[in-house]
């Protein structure tokens, strides 16, 4: 089993990493449990849903008229680039083509599950994308009950695509008190909670491979 969430992650940059990493592990399983940095302030260009708030305040402060030294041409006949390029002058950049109208946090999230899915299918890996839970109960940050409206967004799109992949565990702690310890970590008790939710899909994952090798 390899663990491969990273702290502020979101689905987006899940996504980036199965493409990298995927057929390198190869894995019989892909788990992706996400939502709420998806819902939160990462995105700021509902335009380019993959570029995150931080990418749009570095890149533009490294570039800016950076000049291309030698040592930068890694690849190809460095003499002949170097020519080619020398005392070229970085003013601008690209974050890809705009969409035609906002994509909303909850749209992107989902389309991020589907490509995943997608990539796990060519390795040949069974794919599960859940919806995690979040502590709105206890949350006073207006920042935090913003993200409701996404939530909502992304429960009724699980619901209306009916994918057994794609999961909503928004509800796995109804009626359960002191699981949260912030608005989105819980405790051991709700790690527990969670795994026992996951466990069947994970048990019939296995019982699917195991027929598929039968002879």
């Amino acid at each position: 089993m390899i663990c491969a969430g990273v702290n502020s992650h979101v689905a987006s940059q899940e996504l980036f990493k199965l493409i990298r990493d995927g057929y390198l592990f190869k894995p019989d399983l892909v788990i992706s449990y996400s939502g709420v940095n998806d819902f939160s302030n990462h995105y700021q260009d509902k335009k380019n849903p993959f570029v995150l708030c931080y990418t749009k305040r570095i890149i533009p402060k490294v570039i800016k008229h950076r000049i291309l030294n030698e040592k930068d041409v890694m690849h190809g006949d460095r003499i002949r680039i170097w020519d080619n390029f020398r005392g070229f002058i970085v003013k601008d950049y690209s974050l890809g083509i705009d969409a035609p109208k906002p994509i909303s946090r909850a749209d992107h999230w989902i389309r991020c599950e589907k490509m995943m899915h997608s990539i796990s299918q060519s390795m040949d890996a069974k794919f599960i994308g859940i919806l995690q839970p979040q502590n709105f109960d206890d949350a006073e940050d207006s920042k935090v009950k913003e993200r409701n409206p996404y939530y909502e967004e992304a429960i009724n799109a699980i619901k209306e695509l009916r994918y057994d992949w794609l999961l909503d565990f928004t509800n796995i702690f109804r009626n359960k008190k002191n699981i949260f310890y912030d608005n989105c970590h819980v405790y051991g008790s709700g790690n527990k909670i969670i795994a026992k939710n996951i466990l069947p899909y994970v048990v019939n994952s296995i019982k699917e491979k195991q027929n598929k090798a039968k002879p």
